[in-house]
């Protein structure tokens, strides 16, 4: 697998909004959130590769969803940030995850360099062990 399909893939991981999943349909992607009716959401520029290697690369994971309708979909696997991977700040510069205690990232020595995990989302740039902070969670 080539350094640009993984790229990709982790692009694609890094769109998926909260508690939404990508559906594989006829080849083209599309994100669902669950809602009433759900919201579907075309990702123009991503295909079914993307999908299958982001999935390669353990990033998102198959779940089957049964109702009155059976369908499968495409989620994060909750692969949590770990010591030693990059946290990049909204400023762009990157720090260190030190340490990890009861789902809180460590990235320095002051009172502020902490972040919950649960805020932590794969960097849109793709760089493997690279995270963005999601302040709207």
């Amino acid at each position: 697998m080539d350094g640009s399909k993984k790229t990709r893939a982790r692009k694609l991981v890094a769109q998926l909004s909260e508690n939404c999943g990508f559906l594989v349909l006829d080849g083209a992607v599309v994100m669902r959130c669950p809602g009433a009716p759900y919201a579907d959401s075309p990702m123009m520029m991503f295909d079914e590769v993307d999908v299958l290697t982001a999935v390669a690369l353990e990033l998102l994971e198959k779940r089957q969803v049964t109702g009155s309708f059976q369908w499968e979909w495409y989620v994060r696997t909750g692969h949590p940030a770990k010591v030693g991977d990059w946290i990049i700040l909204s400023d762009g510069s990157r720090k260190k995850i030190v340490g990890l205690e009861k789902g809180v990232a460590f990235y320095g020595t002051g009172d502020h360099d902490l972040v919950p995990c649960e805020n932590l989302i794969p960097a849109r740039s793709g760089d493997p062990g690279c995270w963005e902070i999601d302040n709207a969670r």
